[in-house]
This record gives structure tokens, C-alpha cells and sequence, in this order.
């Protein structure tokens, strides 16, 4: 496995320093898995922080009114909320603990199913807990068993949490989404295709030997919690990424109640130290295949988003949106040793 690097200049002279003369690094990281190109510009990292902290004022505003006719407050669910078939719930909406699993009212998929995250509208980013996220995350897993046994070629399918319309959700109230689908999501087939490739190039499992060399490295590993692997990508796609990986688990199907657990205990670790940091928004993803698990592994992607305030900056521009390629502001390395605390003092 290589990890593969090397680093540019920009020279300009700059007004900021009476025009002097100055050189920045630019780092090319490749992901060791897709080759993905990211470039870690680390002397942007202070100037663009200030655009990814909320607004208290606005985030209360923004709970306080869209709470009015919100359709996943407990109030409104029964009237408002879509149902399922009865070939895939019987009931049309399905209930586990405090989440509730309906219909997306505009399908994404040939299978979308909606998960409100319980009953407090309000919900702040540092108030996530792993309680309510396992509670989801076994939800999905239910939805996932009674979709396939009406369409046994659904073999793809994607937990995602949208929070704040900054990081692209339309309802206020917290929620996740599952996406099942017989075709694969773009990033998905990304994983599948190379996972296999490097298990019949090199006879054994990407994920495991990932994995393996992470954790001796230890300059990007968080912690093993129970069969699930946490740890920062080495060429991150995303701002402040942290991805996780269960082992020897394939589908969000196989999961077992300890896995639902501890992938909702690292997303809380996670949320625990964006809120820290004052972050606002967020997208996590954790995607899934009935795949063979000697070379592909359930993963799950998680990154921070601008936070909620009257003008706010859109993290996406150009070169990821239009040029599909990546960039941070901070090396994967140094993120690391800010978050690792949450994984192991708790």
C-alpha cells in the first residue's frame, strides 16, 4: 500500500506583508485505495475557520420558526408523514424507541425511507447522542431487511444525515435518510470496484490491511471501538473528515446491535469535538453493499459544513464542484491529535 505525496509552491508577493516575497506549500496527497488527488493548503486553514462557526442567533431563530407545522415533530407525524406500502411495512410507518421511519415524500431512490432523530426539534450539534443515532441506525437496518425481501436486487444502500440547510437538509427538525437502490451511488461503486481490484492484485482486504497500518502508524488513528475501526483519511475529501470502518461487515444488514452502537458512539465522539470547535453543520454517510466481505467493508464518511448564520460562505465552489477535486486547510496528521481525545478520555 503506498501512501503518495508531493508538494508545489505558489509565490506571490503579498500585500498583507508590505509585498514581500512569499512562497506557499501546497501538499498533493493520493488516496491510497481510488488515487483521489487532495491538496492540503494548510495557511488558509485560520482565515476560512471563521466561515464554517454558526450564529446562536440565527440557529434559535431558525428552530423557533420552522417549528410551526413542522411535519416530523410528533404533533404533526400521524397527519402529515408519507407510509409505505404494505408490502414493505405493514403498519406504513415504522416505529423503533424514540425514531420514527417514513417515505421521503420526494424519492431519491427507488427506496428512500426518512428517519426523524426523535422528538426535540431543536436539536443542537453537540446534543447528538449515541443513543438516538443507534436507534437510527437500527432503523435503517430494519427498513433495509424488509426491502429486500420485497426486491432481493436492492444490494446498495446509503445511511446519510443532512443537519442544517447548510449542509443541504430542508427540514429543520434532525433526520436521516436511508437510500437503498439495485444501482449503485457514484462514490459506492468508486469503493466496490477498487476494493475488489486490490483484493485480486494483492490477495487480501484493502480495508484490513488499511486498517492494520493505521493503527501502527498511530498518527491518524482514533481508536478500535468494538468490530469498528476509527480513523482520519490520509487524503482527506472533505473539512475535518473522520471515516470508520466495521470489519468484516458489508451491509448496514449485517450489522449486529453492538456495531449500531459503537458506529453511534464514534459519530457521537465525533459531533462532540465539532461542537468544540464551534462548527455548525454537518454530513455524515454511511454506505453499504451486499458485497463480498473478504474485500469490501461498511464504511462510514463524516465531515463538518459552514454553520448557520444571515451570509454565510458555501464551502463548495468550483474546483470540487466543477473540477471534482478536493481541498483542506488542515493535514489530516494535526486534525488527529485535536480529536483523539474524544475517543479516548470518554
Amino acid at each position: 500500500m503506498r501512501f503518495k505525496s508531493f508538494t508545489k509552491k505558489a509565490r506571490l508577493h503579498n500585500p498583507l506583508k508590505n509585498f514581500e516575497l512569499e512562497e506557499q506549500h501546497i501538499e498533493y496527497r493520493f488516496d491510497p485505495l481510488t488515487e483521489e488527488s487532495t491538496l492540503i493548503t494548510p495557511g488558509r486553514a485560520e482565515y476560512v475557520k471563521k466561515f464554517f462557526l454558526g450564529d446562536d442567533n440565527t440557529l434559535n431563530r431558525f428552530f423557533e420558526e420552522s417549528k410551526v407545522g413542522c411535519p416530523f415533530c410528533e404533533e404533526n407525524l400521524e397527519a402529515r408523514a408519507a407510509r409505505f406500502p404494505a408490502d414493505v411495512v405493514e403498519e406504513g410507518l415504522l416505529r423503533l424507541g424514540d425514531v420514527a421511519a417514513f417515505p421521503s415524500l420526494f424519492a431519491h431512490a427507488e427506496y428512500n425511507a426518512v428517519i426523524v432523530l426523535g422528538k426535540k426539534h431543536d436539536l443542537k450539534l453537540g446534543e447528538f447522542n449515541s443513543s438516538i443515532l443507534s436507534q437510527a441506525i437500527s432503523a435503517a437496518k430494519i427498513m433495509l431487511q424488509k426491502i429486500s425481501k420485497v426486491n432481493p436486487d436492492v444490494k446498495y444502500s446509503a445511511f446519510v444525515i443532512n443537519y442544517l440547510p447548510t449542509a443541504g437538509s430542508s427540514v429543520a427538525h434532525p433526520h436521516a435518510q436511508l437510500l437503498a437502490s439495485t444501482t449503485p451511488f457514484n462514490r459506492l461503486k468508486l469503493l466496490i470496484s477498487s476494493s475488489r481490484r486490490y483484493f485480486e492484485e494483492q490477495g487480501k482486504c484493502f480495508w484490513q490491511t488499511l486498517t492494520e497500518i493505521e493503527k501502527n502508524l498511530g498518527e491518524r488513528y482514533l481508536a478500535k471501538l468494538g468490530s469498528v475501526e476509527w480513523y482520519l483519511p490520509y487524503a482527506p475529501l472533505r473539512q475535518n473528515e473522520v471515516r470508520a470502518t466495521v470489519s468484516w461487515k458489508s451491509s448496514i444488514s449485517d450489522l449486529s446491535e453492538e456495531d449500531t452502537q459503537h458506529i453511534a458512539k464514534g459519530l457521537e465522539n465525533t459531533l462532540k469535538f465539532y461542537s468544540s470547535e464551534g462548527i455548525g453543520a454537518f454530513n455524515a454517510c454511511l454506505y453499504s453493499a451486499q458485497e463480498d466481505s473478504n474485500h469490501f467493508w461498511c464504511g462510514l464518511e463524516i465531515a463538518s459544513r459552514p454553520g448557520l448564520k444571515p451570509l454565510y460562505l458555501n464551502d463548495v465552489w468550483s474546483l470540487p464542484f466543477m473540477l471534482n477535486s478536493s481541498e483542506v486547510f488542515e493535514a489530516p496528521e494535526a486534525l488527529c491529535k485535536r480529536i483523539k481525545p474524544y475517543f479516548t478520555d470518554r
